[in-house]
Parts: structure tokens; sequence; C-alpha cells
């Protein structure tokens, strides 16, 4: 089903499941509704396709313990004149009570931010943001601006923040970030398993009481992570390690309290990353591939695939066994021509499945992609 315009959802306990919400007008130089604007609380909005919108989704504060899964968003927003800036981003959201739930979405391109926990008056508590792919937000902008990819804080405190094996990226050298914290003080945030790429910082934390991040990757030509920590912050609130560093100016990747500093003065002024790791070259591009998989909980047989080809090579394999069983029929679809052609067809054999990784903006470098089986098998039940 497609609704060309905007829903608007108030009632509670209702998923949403399937739908394409998208804007048919050509106009892009004036404002036009958010394609899907949340307001209903236990709300579900499962394996959508939003785009052309004048935002994908508003997800906002009455919507209390919402979940937004595995939905497809790309391509919203309109132009301001100049020298206004573009407007609209993929998820747009606020929170007070409980913890709305953004997971397994793949958001891109669009005139604003990513996924965009923003409030000037309202409340940012309580966010578990994990296994997204986010990449070149902002890039449809007229200006060329590569927004942020995702983006907490505000004007009011945040706190409950949960960023867990995200994966994001803006094309090498045209701006872009990823920031927690802006200008209000923050309580707690969880940094966890993240792949950082792109971007000048690759990611700012600014003003929160209790960091803990580990096990993320940052990779960027120039400065890979920016902290501040508030005055009076205890270094004990600040559990910083097991990171990999990759690429960056080779004698300043980091900022520290508005100070740069390399990574040997980043582990000693800081506390930090006794056991993380510096590598690759300075200011050039990793090597090998990583590619990351994750199933989608509520349909079998389907799955996002995110991959970061610093090898640049033409086609890359993809081990696909947690999805797909021998003997099933599949297909594969480049997120950035979804309506076009898969990219790869066939029967599962249990080898790899070779999937192009040209003929796209982003490609040879960073390609995602659904997959699907053919033969799919019904759909799991959302628990309540």
């Amino acid at each position: 089903m497609t609704i060309d315009g905007s829903l608007t959802v108030q009632g509670a306990w209702v998923t949403y499941w399937g739908l394409e919400v998208t804007n048919s007008s050509g106009d892009r130089t004036k404002g036009r509704p958010i394609g899907v604007d949340i307001f209903g609380s236990h709300t579900k909005f499962i394996n959508l396709i939003v785009h052309d919108a004048g935002g994908g989704m508003g997800l906002w504060t009455p919507a209390v313990d919402a979940e937004v899964y595995g939905c497809l968003i790309y391509d919203n927003g309109w132009q301001g004149p100049d020298p206004d800036r573009g407007h609209g981003h993929g998820i747009y959201t606020q929170n007070q009570t409980g913890t709305k739930r953004i997971v397994d979405n793949i958001l891109f391109n669009g005139y604003g931010w990513g996924i965009h926990a923003y409030t000037e008056s309202g409340s940012l508590n309580g966010f578990h943001i994990e296994g997204n792919t986010v990449f070149n937000s902002g890039s449809d902008t007229r200006q060329g601006y590569h927004y942020d990819n995702i983006l907490v804080g505000g004007l009011r405190p945040a706190e409950r923040i949960e960023l867990i094996a995200n994966y994001t990226y803006h094309t090498l050298g045209k701006g872009g970030r990823n920031r927690l914290g802006y200008s209000a003080p923050n309580k707690d945030v969880v940094v966890r398993d993240n792949y950082f790429a792109g971007g000048s910082p690759v990611l700012s934390v600014s003003g929160w009481e209790k960091v803990t991040m580990a096990g993320n990757t940052f990779f960027g030509l120039q400065n890979l992570l920016s902290l501040i920590r508030p005055a009076g912050a205890e270094t004990s609130d600040y559990q910083i390690d097991n990171n990999t560093y990759l690429g960056g100016d080779a004698s300043t990747p980091f900022n520290l309290q508005n100070q740069s500093v390399d990574f040997v003065q980043w582990q000693e002024a800081g506390n930090f990353d006794h056991n993380g790791r510096w590598g690759g070259t300075p200011s050039k591009r990793p090597g090998g591939t990583k590619v990351f998989v994750r199933p989608n909980r509520y349909e079998p047989g389907r799955e996002n695939v995110t991959v970061y080809n610093w090898d640049l090579k033409p086609d890359i394999e993809v081990d696909m066994h947690q999805v797909l069983t021998k003997g099933a029929s599949y297909e594969v679809r480049n997120v950035l021509d979804y309506y076009g052609d898969p990219v790869a067809v066939g029967t599962y054999s249990g080898a790899p499945v070779k999937l192009p990784m040209t003929g796209t903006s982003t490609g040879p470098e960073f390609n995602a992609f659904v997959v699907f089986s053919r033969q799919r098998q019904s759909r799991t039940r959302p628990p309540r």
C-alpha cells in the first residue's frame, strides 16, 4: 500500500507494517508534510519505506515506548531559498517517558539530519538507537551541506541514551559528522560497537556527566573524536576503552577539552583507551572490507547488509547463512536504487553471495543492501 502525502498516527497500541509513504510533488522549494507523524503510544512502525516527504518520520514525546524498526528512509526534505539551508530530517524525535527504540533502519541523503534527537523546550530522555545505517545526510541540499548523520542533544539535558552497533558514512572530504551533545549539559550515554566513517570530527561528544564508550571504530581524514567534559565531571565516570582509530591527522587526530592531541596524549591526559588501538595510514582509507549483517527480527529471510569497501573492489562476497536456507530463492536490492532491478538473484547454495559495489553515488567505497528470501516465511508477530 502506498500513501501519497502523509500519515499522522494518534492511536495507541497499533503496528504499521510495510507501507510506502511518499510525496509525488516535484516542488522542493517549499515545505511539505512529514511522511509519518507519530504521537500514539506503544506503536510500532516496521519495514516502512518513507521517501520524498517533508521529513521522514516525526517520533514525538506522546509516542511513549514507540519503535521504528527496519524502515528505509531517504530523500526527504526541501530546500529553503538562499541563503537558507535544507530542511527535513530522516527521523526527528523527542522523548520524556519510557524508551523509544530506533533499530535496524537505513537512512540516507535528504535535506537535513539523519537521526535528529533534538529539542529546545522539550525532553530527550530515553533512546535506544541500534543497528541503523545512516549515510550522507544533507547531501540533497543545493549548497552541498552534509549534516550530522546522528545528533542527540539540544537546549535541554539528554539522558538514558544508547547508541549500539550503528554504521555511519559521509563521503570522504565532504564534511558532516555525528554529534552527542549540543549546548545543554547532559547525563549519561552509552556508545558501543559502532562503526563511524567520514566527517570531521567523525564523532563529537560534549557535556555529558557519564560516558561509556567501547568497541567502536572511527575513521576519517582529519579529527576523529572530539570530547569535552563538563566542569566537575569525575574521571571515573568516563569509561572509554577498546576503541579503534583509523586514518585522521597524524599529529592531532583527537580534540580533548578544546585542545588538539595525538593518540598518546589522548591516552595519558584523559586516562582513555589503554586497550585501544591506533592504526591505519593517516589521511588515507584503511585497507580491507568491513561487512555488517543485521537480520530482520520481524521478517525471517530478510536482512540489512552494510559494506565499507576500503579496497575499492568492484564486488564483494557476503555470507548470508543467518537468514537464508539452502535451496531458498533470494533477491538483493541496493537501497540507492531500491525500486530498480535487484543487484543479485538466485538460489542459495550456502556459499557467499557476490554483490556489486559500483554504479552508485557512494560506490565502490560504500553501499547498503536489503536481502529478501523469495520463499518468505510468516511475519513474526511483534511482541507486546
